[in-house]
């Protein structure tokens, strides 16, 4: 017998006062002589909405933890960020993201010294400025150096003779970044 609502004795509509035996008795006069029932879809849209709204906060605070993570250079924060965020790559199908969680956490906790295991909590992270808040991914500042190598680079055009050797160390000169 599939009765979602408990059974309580003396239930009574609050439109004609009528008594029932049961919740789900209740919902079904309702329905039938009062028409009172129908918002459901209604409450369901808003049970959803918030849900989807509950979700969303989670999501933007666990990222918000996640550059907080880098920004301050915190590995043991990152090694929880990433434990939470292991099941989200995992739903979405980024299965090399997961992957690597994956085992970056099994090295820190199983493979390696604890010695190991703190230095790859805490180097990967640059601090560029000497602040205390201002720390960068080294895996990111990698990618920018190799995109300003290629882009210098693309200046010779496939020659490397001694005149493209001037002509790139007189921009070098102009667009001086450090």
């Amino acid at each position: 017998m599939d009765v979602p609502y408990p059974i309580l004795p003396g239930v009574e509509c609050s439109a004609c006062a009528e008594s029932f035996a049961s919740a789900q008795k209740l919902a079904e006069h309702l329905r039938k002589k009062h028409e009172l029932l129908d918002t459901a879809p209604q409450d369901s849209q808003n049970t959803t909405l918030c849900a989807h709204t509950k979700v969303l906060v989670r999501l933007l605070l666990l990222k918000s933890c996640l550059d907080d993570c880098v920004k301050y250079g915190d590995g043991d924060r990152l090694c929880t960020a990433l434990k939470f965020m292991w099941p989200i790559f995992k739903l979405n199908n980024n299965y090399k993201y997961a992957m690597a969680v994956v085992q970056f956490l099994a090295q820190i906790q199983y493979c390696v010294s604890p010695l190991l295991a703190a230095q790859l909590k805490y180097d990967r992270f640059v601090n560029m400025k000497g602040k205390k808040d201002s720390n960068y991914p080294a895996d990111l500042l990698v990618e920018h150096s190799n995109k300003e190598f290629k882009d210098n680079f693309s200046l010779f055009r496939g020659e490397t003779t001694q005149e493209r050797w001037i002509i790139y160390l007189k921009v070098k000169e102009k667009h001086k970044m450090f």
